[in-house]
């Protein structure tokens, strides 16, 4: 698990690269803020837009993933401790990140901020 500080892409990047596998990303699922979804709502580029919600930073949400089997029990878990989760994606045997949106590819020209060096 890590926090989403440089932008949900990227550091699901990370994520995949130490683990050792890929990651196949669905952004439609992913929860927004009222003000970004509003914001979303009046982009005249909704790719744009939507590149720039998935690679913008400092969100600080917790990004992890967990075994197939566990769901349930996270979900439960989750419930009783008031955390809302929701699932955006699947480890793939793959490398890097896939992303979609509405089942469609999303080519994305960033992933997110990158750390000087």
């Amino acid at each position: 698990s890590l926090d989403v500080s440089d932008g949900l892409i990227a550091d699901l990047g990370h994520i995949a690269q130490a683990s050792g596998v890929g990651l196949e990303i669905d952004l439609e699922p992913t929860p927004m803020s009222l003000a970004a979804q509003a914001w979303f709502e009046t982009r005249v580029d909704p790719q744009a837009a939507l590149e720039q919600l998935a690679t913008g930073g400092d969100d600080y949400e917790i990004a992890f993933t967990a075994p197939d089997g566990d769901e349930e029990a996270l979900r439960r878990e989750a419930e009783r401790l008031h955390i809302r989760l929701t699932r955006i994606g699947s480890v793939t045997t793959g490398r890097g990140v896939t992303v979609r949106y509405g089942g469609q590819p999303v080519s994305l020209s960033k992933t997110g901020f990158t750390h000087g060096g």
